[in-house]
């Protein structure tokens, strides 16, 4: 039923399985009434044992599909997963001596539920076993448990990534607050040499007035001395 190189668990092997199952209600009221008569007990209590008995069977059948599908094995009956399927046949003995014991006065009468018991009994089993060979198959669950750690792991490197971009984006934010400070501190230092250099030529244009006979040279060195007082750098 798997398509060639698909993994997935299909829709169909889940529907059929369902179906396999579901059948246990059918056989369920077909034993309902040779079970209360073999084993004298109410319709209730009837109705639980034939309800159990189904779901033992198909639950043989499903791990006989298992093992199939975990060993890859090409053929439905093989040494690994003979132990279930012969547990699923001899509850298909269980219910033919139910029935049957249950008729036993006049056999012929039951031969259509005979029929009906065994078609669904029968094909309930085929189908679970195929859908649990297909879902428990040894590559596509091998395949389906990478891709979930593959899931995983990049759900965990998307967190990372979420975390190293919100440090580059605070990196980004530190850098352009740093050339912000460090223009602040351009202008902050062009202000003071500005303001340095008022109260130089200010102080040269006092000595000048006091001082009407001073030569040039005199005067330059009154610049560089006050230059030097106030640690003025030379631009």
């Amino acid at each position: 039923m798997r398509h060639k190189n698909s993994y997935k668990i299909t829709f169909m092997d889940l529907f059929l399985m369902a179906i396999g199952f579901g059948l246990a209600i059918l056989d369920m009221n077909l034993l309902q009434e040779g079970i209360q008569k073999v084993m004298n007990v109410s319709p209730s209590a009837a109705a639980f044992s034939a309800l159990l008995i189904a779901t033992v069977a198909n639950t043989f059948a499903l791990t006989w599909g298992q093992i199939n599908g975990k060993t890859k094995s090409k053929r439905w009956i093989n040494s690994k997963s003979f132990v279930p399927f012969l547990a699923w046949v001899a509850f298909g003995f269980i219910y033919a001596f139910i029935e049957i014991k249950s008729h036993e006065a006049d056999i012929a009468s039951g031969i259509g539920q005979y029929l009906t018991l065994a078609a669904s009994y029968i094909f309930s089993g085929l189908v679970i076993q195929m859908s649990a060979k297909d879902i428990w198959d040894a590559d596509a669950a091998s395949c389906r448990s990478s891709e979930k750690e593959y899931k995983l792991l990049a759900r965990k490197v998307a967190v990372e990534d979420a975390k190293i971009n919100s440090m580059l984006t605070e990196l980004n934010n530190y850098n352009k607050k740093y050339t912000d400070l460090d223009e602040q501190y351009e202008k902050q230092l062009s202000a003071i040499r500005h303001a340095e250099q008022s109260v130089i030529n200010e102080i040269l244009g006092k000595t000048l007035q006091e001082n009407p006979t001073i030569l040039p040279s005199e005067a330059r060195n009154v610049v560089a001395n006050a230059r030097r007082d106030f640690n003025v750098i030379e631009a």
